[in-house]
């Protein structure tokens, strides 16, 4: 089954209730059938999805490079991270998980899955905050600043003219000549 096991569930109970409907006596094994707790969390799961299948669309259409990273770092490790909040709901379905109705090498089990899932995510977040990442606010380095400075279309936009006719003439530099 590939939609996952929550979904797995809401189609078993989506079909007995069909069947139901239909006239049919319906014995369903409990633990196929999903709560309204658990539909209501499929719910949820499935606008979190929208949402961040709208935020990829975002992503896509961005054309500044400095914002894209910026909106990229904060999903990660800015403060009010998506990384923080689906870390803290692994380790709350972890502690439920240890609480939970059921035999305790199960619940041991699923909590050590779910808390190695929050620490697998937090691991990426400590190897994104270990990359060096240049700031919106970094003003240029020098040899940036000079090189715009000389470009012949800062030039002209920075050039006050009086009674002349401007013309700028396509710069397109020897790149044999230039240095990074």
């Amino acid at each position: 089954m590939t939609e996952g096991p929550l979904v797995f569930r809401a189609l078993v109970g989506e079909a007995a209730r069909q069947l139901e409907c239909a006239g049919y006596e319906v014995e369903v094994d409990p633990r196929l059938r999903l709560s309204a707790t658990g539909e209501e969390a499929l719910e949820v799961i499935a606008d979190l999805r929208d949402s961040l299948d709208e935020l990829a669309g975002l992503l896509g259409r961005m054309g500044d490079l400095r914002e894209l990273a910026d909106v990229a770092a904060q999903m990660v490790t800015g403060s009010h991270n998506v990384a923080d909040g689906a870390r803290e709901l692994l380790r709350t379905a972890a502690s439920s998980a240890r609480d939970a109705d059921s035999l305790p090498h199960e619940r041991k089990e699923i909590a050590g899955w779910l808390d190695a899932s929050a620490e697998a995510l937090a691991a990426i977040q400590r190897t994104a905050s270990q990359v060096a990442y240049p700031q919106s606010g970094t003003p240029m380095s020098a040899r940036a600043a000079a090189t715009r400075n000389r470009s012949p279309a800062v030039r002209t936009a920075s050039t006050v003219l009086t009674g002349a006719t401007a013309s700028v003439r396509s710069y397109v530099p020897d790149l044999r000549r230039t240095r990074a």
